[in-house]
């Protein structure tokens, strides 16, 4: 009886393999990047290039059809926009297909492509298919020109083509020496070649970043066991005047204060950690928003790309705040905004305007913006995410995350007192790192510890 159950299991153990492995395919990826004013442009007979970023990338993706039995494959290009849909051909450009036999010997291949689904026929003696075509970053479309720095982010447009079983298995890039090179995801080099690392690759996320060498002037600072990265603009605009003579000269004394401050809250790093910033042109919607990011690559690196005016108040050191935290922990879906952005926007006021009259006059104008914004009021716990929605004025949820929940929060930091309030944050995150999850209950549990009245707490709960 035994033996005829396991055989039965191992018999489905068997199927469901044989049904997983069945059209399975595996791809690679192989990225050389040219700046655009040594390519050919007359080249593309379809239509013009839009030449508004310093890089053009030439793209050859192959993927390997050994388990695949369909007579077409369809892949597609995620996360695209229905603008960006309809200016596909802006993005891609001179693709060129050709199947490659099991002699290795290569013959173009017919394909239709409608801006978004690439169908490609396939012949039954077909090993692989080569895609090659050149690409421009969407980047212009959203933020417009930008000659500086040039971002191939996935969750905005994906740069290379999917399928629901596609696997990633290598990822290279060459031919980045006029440029410096950031990646979502580690990487090796090695002979002038990149490497990324994919084994904990999720959904396909692949995003790299470019800034074009002869734009930015790099300096590296050491504080604690901190190595700072920074690339600062060479030449001046209108967000980077009041700083150029020597740029990092004029930020060290506000970061090193600041970075003092950060580790009142969070315990010094135990191990050397990297931080590279990238500071650029960043700005969306009607009202020229500045926008930034804080990418986790490892747990001891991590890259900053943000607009130029972040270093003049504390949307620099939220960044950088962001570093301090485990990213490994789980948050509760109705509470990550609050945790992760809100409470550290308040924490960066704090760090960053030590002042306590200058601290309270930027909550007081962060409460003010916002009530005079056109955003709908609402509770931070209600919404899903911090996008900038660039067809309402730029606004979005931004007003409500980083500029009415800072000033309720600053509530209970006078109740208590900001030291005190410190110490709560200090407690709080202890505590998330021994359940590796950042719960309310625990927060409101730390607060009141320090002093803060049921009534109080109530009056705090319905504001948000």
């Amino acid at each position: 009886m035994k033996v005829k159950i396991l055989f039965f299991l191992l018999s489905i153990l068997v199927f469901c393999n044989v049904e997983y492995s069945q059209g399975l395919l595996e791809t690679n990826l192989c990225i050389n990047i040219k700046n655009n004013s040594d390519l050919d442009f007359s080249k593309d007979t379809t239509v013009s290039y839009v030449v508004t970023t310093p890089f053009i990338n030439l793209i050859t993706e192959e993927i390997f059809l050994d388990n695949f039995n369909e007579d077409t494959l369809t892949l597609t290009i995620e996360n695209l926009g229905f603008l960006n849909q309809l200016l596909s051909h802006l993005f891609y450009h001179n693709i060129n297909i050709a199947a490659k036999n099991s002699n290795s010997k290569t013959e173009s291949n017919s394909f239709d492509f409608d801006g978004q689904k690439l169908i490609i026929p396939i012949q039954k003696k077909t090993k692989s298919i080569l895609i090659n075509y050149d690409y421009q970053s969407d980047f212009f479309v959203r933020c417009g020109l930008n000659f500086d720095f040039q971002p191939q982010m996935y969750e905005w447009q994906s740069w290379f083509f999917t399928h629901p079983k596609l696997k990633i298995n290598k990822v290279e890039f060459n031919g980045f020496d006029e440029s410096y090179f950031f990646s979502n995801l580690p990487y090796k080099t090695k002979n002038s070649t990149i490497n990324l690392e994919t084994n904990n690759l999720k959904n396909f996320d692949i995003s790299f970043y470019l800034l074009n060498k002869d734009s930015y002037i790099k300096t590296n600072y050491t504080f604690d066991n901190i190595n700072f990265n920074l690339y600062f603009l060479s030449k001046q605009n209108s967000d980077t005047s009041h700083l150029y003579t020597d740029r990092f000269f004029q930020i060290k004394d506000k970061l090193v204060l600041s970075l003092q401050e950060i580790n009142k809250i969070f315990p010094p790093a135990k191990n050397k950690k990297q931080i590279s910033i990238v500071e650029s042109d960043l700005k969306i919607g009607d009202n020229q928003s500045s926008w930034g990011m804080t990418k986790t690559i490892t747990d001891s690196t991590y890259f900053i790309y943000m607009d130029s005016s972040f270093w003049r108040d504390n949307s620099a050191i939220h960044e950088i705040i962001h570093t301090f935290e485990n990213s490994n922990i789980e948050h509760e879906d109705s509470t990550k905004l609050f945790f992760h952005e809100s409470l550290i926007e308040y924490m960066s006021v704090c760090v960053f305007y030590q002042n306590e009259i200058d601290r309270q006059l930027v909550l007081t104008t962060k409460m003010l913006d916002f009530l005079s914004s056109k955003e709908e009021v609402k509770s931070v716990f209600s919404i899903k995410t911090n996008e900038t929605d660039t067809e309402n004025n730029g606004h979005g949820n931004t007003g409500l995350i980083y500029n009415k929940t800072p000033f309720i929060i600053n509530y209970l930091a006078l109740l208590i007192g900001v030291r005190n309030f410190y110490e709560a944050a200090k407690d709080f995150y202890s505590e998330a790192e021994i359940k590796n999850k950042f719960l309310w209950s625990d927060f409101e549990k730390i607060i009141k510890s320090k002093g803060v009245t049921e009534e109080q707490w109530k009056i705090f709960m319905m504001s948000l």
